[in-house]
């Protein structure tokens, strides 16, 4: 709508140690949102949104949605961990979103993607430019395709120890039933 505004957020209060403040909002408008608060789990939903929290510092949960997001973590590794969301499994359109300053500690999850059936296609070199970088995309049958690239990577960081690549489940609660999910990890190299 071409508005701007200020929102101070809400007291988190879910599962995650470390995270103090929330703001969600789960709109099908696109939303550029700029954090100055640490420590702060920021949730969108569709459309083609900004988060950037690299002028906040600290540990960061950057939830991109179903839709496309251009995130930007902390701006060095000593302000915390950030960890970046796509969802998958609501999808209606394929999901291509990017990574910045993805650090050592930093992972990206994709949540709705099982290594039983779904594949991870490489490319190198892709994305915006100034934020060129590794695309990993992910594509099962009967599911839209979620790919995100991560700015300053390249393939040859999944063989060279600096990126892992884990799938995994999350357990069942009593509330939300579990999800299968790909995880990719940030190493520490020294």
């Amino acid at each position: 709508t071409g508005t701007t505004d200020t929102f101070t957020g809400d007291r988190y209060t879910g599962p995650v140690q470390g995270i103090d403040r929330e703001f969600i909002s789960i709109t099908p408008e696109s939303l550029s949102i700029t954090s100055t608060v640490p420590n702060s789990f920021i949730a969108v939903d569709r459309g083609v949104n900004s988060i950037d929290t690299s002028q906040a510092g600290g540990s960061n949960i950057l939830d991109g949605g179903t839709g496309s997001a251009f995130m930007t973590g902390s701006a060095t590794s000593n302000d915390g961990y950030d960890t970046f969301f796509l969802d998958a499994r609501g999808a209606t359109a394929p999901i291509f979103s990017t990574v910045v300053n993805f650090h050592e500690g930093d992972d990206v999850v994709v949540w709705g993607v099982d290594s039983r059936n779904s594949a991870m296609h490489v490319f190198d070199n892709q994305g915006a430019a100034g934020a060129l970088g590794l695309d990993l995309l992910f594509s099962a049958p009967c599911q839209v395709d979620a790919s995100f690239v991560l700015a300053g990577y390249s393939s040859a960081d999944l063989t060279n120890g600096r990126l892992s690549v884990n799938y995994g489940r999350s357990e069942d609660r009593p509330d939300l039933p579990g999800t299968s999910f790909v995880q990719i990890h940030r190493n520490f190299i020294s």
